[in-house]
């Protein structure tokens, strides 16, 4: 692989690349005319932005602005604002609320004293009084009008990480420089920046959470905060991320929907929880991409529309023929037209596509403090579960085999279509992507896994289901991220009791395999339960609490709830069996404290 040595323009600035077809690597000595130290930079940080600072302010500020309250949380042994409430005037008291999250948190900043300056390597010392004045600031000291802070800032060059992606890009001296420099062709520029402790993620998943960031709140006393909670026993929640809904066009996203999830994801840790962002791909592929790269899909008759079906109502079309081998069931049993078409996911352009998302996505939320892990998607179709094609149906298996582009109001079929190396190296280039875009922010990959389901060979093709090729990946998944940054997942598991023991209901290989996995790498294993519906039709005595207990001996540490698992309910069917009792909050302890128990050796 060849070795490039890149110049050395000064910040801020755009910074060019030579063109290249190759992507490699080179070290930090190779970049050449760069400073020995970068020299005084005026700029601007907010009070918050200064750990400490905001709170030392505002305490010296309460004589001329009252009227304020004002409420800050310890978190890992560091007290952070969270937010002030109230006129600045007006009223004559100023009341501060103190949150310890942890017995071993610190008292809360007293006046004075040296405040972090987070992003820099200088600690800016803070006298008892407060100096509102115009001008300039020295180095080694603060001076501030309106809570608007600058001050010069002089460091050296100590060892870090330069990341730089294949677009034109602004960047900003926040940290070291690197150690090496990854570079690809076209221009490029990179954002300096400093990783704490890239060789593990910076932050877990942990205890029980619901399917959705309101779910999870709606539980969050009664369920997802009993028991433990600590850096190594964590809170967390999903958040649910539909790519046609993020970008409406190619090389950008739409800024509201950017917006609302950095304010769901803020949401989330005001309230002490991480962060696992499941993104939806497949069928929630924009159009823009779906024109790019055609659709699969099933045509009865010339000229008609292709179509993917679906036995799950809530994503289906009723309002369309439903699939033909399905029309003499009953109607609760027929397979309708998806409400989205399926994109061709083994096309490397729409690989091409996905990486392009994703690199505006972490762009935009990567470095949220407590954004700890993501769900790799790429191969779906209807479920962010790749694994699963809907291939029992015949009408998908042959779909998957014509790929439809609209030419001129007609559909026209492709060259491309679904093949089973394509389906597996798409998986490959998924797994690529992440790492290469998630990995260097601190973040896990998580990826739910199945018994995989392909096509075979005969005439008409029959469905291939094969627990091989999910361990197959399973292995290629730590592979290439590492048992620390690879969490195994799968959406369905449902205990049941046989013979007087607990179970899990089928996978028996997939789940054998993740459990000896975490025993012997220490992988993070996560779980989401079927749902309450489901649970409530099993012939055997089950409830979500009990699948929740199996999972945590599993090795568990997180489990996604189902919604209104935790209450008693009947059973769908009449005569099957009994119901559950509702959790209790020693129930919700138990079951928290087994999951984040199982924190990986690792993990300090």
């Amino acid at each position: 692989m060849p070795i490039r040595t890149l110049p050395y323009q000064g910040q801020p600035g755009e910074q060019a690349a030579p063109e290249s077809e190759v992507r490699g690597r080179v070290t930090w000595d190779q970049v050449a005319g760069k400073p020995a130290a970068f020299p005084p930079i005026a700029h601007v940080h907010q009070p918050q932005d200064i750990d400490g600072l905001n709170l030392w302010i505002l305490s010296q500020a309460a004589t001329f602005l009252p009227g304020a309250t004002f409420t800050a949380y310890c978190r890992a042994g560091v007290w952070d604002l969270r937010g002030w409430y109230g006129m600045l005037g007006g009223r004559k008291e100023v009341t501060f609320v103190w949150v310890a999250m942890s017995p071993t948190d610190p008292p809360p900043p007293t006046t004075g004293g040296a405040y972090a300056i987070p992003g820099h390597d200088l600690y800016v010392p803070v006298g008892g009084t407060i100096r509102i004045v115009e001008g300039d600031a020295g180095p080694g000291d603060i001076e501030y009008d309106a809570l608007a802070l600058a001050w010069d800032v002089e460091r050296l060059v100590p060892a870090g990480e330069i990341e730089y992606g294949p677009m034109s890009l602004t960047w900003d001296v926040q940290r070291a420089a690197p150690t090496s420099i990854e570079y690809t062709s076209l221009a490029l520029s990179w954002d300096v920046k400093r990783v704490a402790d890239a060789s593990k993620p910076k932050g877990l998943l942990g205890g029980t959470m619901g399917r959705s960031l309101s779910d999870t709140l709606g539980i969050l006393d009664a369920i997802v905060k009993p028991g433990i909670i600590s850096a190594s026993r964590p809170r967390s929640t999903v958040i649910e991320v539909d790519w046609d809904a993020f970008q409406s066009a190619r090389g950008s996203l739409v800024t509201a929907k950017v917006n609302a999830l950095r304010a769901d994801i803020a949401t989330a840790r005001t309230n002490g929880l991480n962060v696992f962002i499941r993104p939806f791909h497949g069928m929630y592929a924009p159009t823009w991409a779906k024109d790019l790269v055609g659709i699969l899909g099933f045509r009865e008759t010339a000229g008609a529309e292709p179509y993917w079906y679906t036995n799950d109502g809530a994503d289906g079309d009723d309002t369309k023929p439903a699939a033909p081998s399905t029309r003499t069931k009953p109607v609760a049993d027929r397979w309708f037209p998806l409400k989205k078409p399926i994109p061709n996911w083994t096309d490397p352009l729409y690989w091409q596509l996905v990486r392009e998302f994703h690199e505006l996505l972490a762009a935009a939320i990567g470095d949220e403090p407590n954004l700890v892990a993501i769900a790799m998607s790429l191969p779906m179709t209807q479920y962010a579960e790749p694994c699963i094609k809907q291939f029992s149906l015949p009408e998908n298996r042959i779909a998957s085999l014509h790929c439809w582009k609209k030419v001129a109001g007609a559909w026209v079929e492709q060259s491309g279509h679904y093949t089973l190396a394509g389906d597996l190296a798409s998986f490959t280039e998924g797994f690529d992507i992440w790492n290469d875009i998630w990995t260097p922010r601190g973040v896990a990959t998580a990826v739910s896994y199945n018994p995989h389901q392909s096509i075979n060979s005969a005439d008409p093709p029959g469905m291939s289901s094969s627990d091989d090729r999910t361990l197959a990946l399973m292995d290629e998944q730590i592979d290439k991220f590492g048992p620390k940054f690879a969490i195994l997942e799968n959406n369905s598991i449902a205990a049941m009791l046989v013979s007087g023991v607990w179970k899990f209901e089928g996978y028996a290989a997939i789940y054998a395999r993740m459990k000896s996995l975490h025993a012997s790498t220490g992988v993070r294993l996560h779980f989401q339960t079927e749902t309450k519906v489901k649970h409530q039709k099993k012939d055997d005595p089950t409830s979500p609490l009990n699948t929740h207990k199996l999972a945590a001996e599993y090795g568990a540490m997180s489990v996604e709830i189902t919604r209104g698992g935790h209450l008693a309910a009947a059973r769908v069917d009449p005569g099957v069996g009994s119901g559950w009792t509702a959790w209790t909050t020693a129930d919700a302890t138990a079951v928290n404290n087994a999951c984040t128990a199982n924190v990986p050796a690792w993990w300090s």
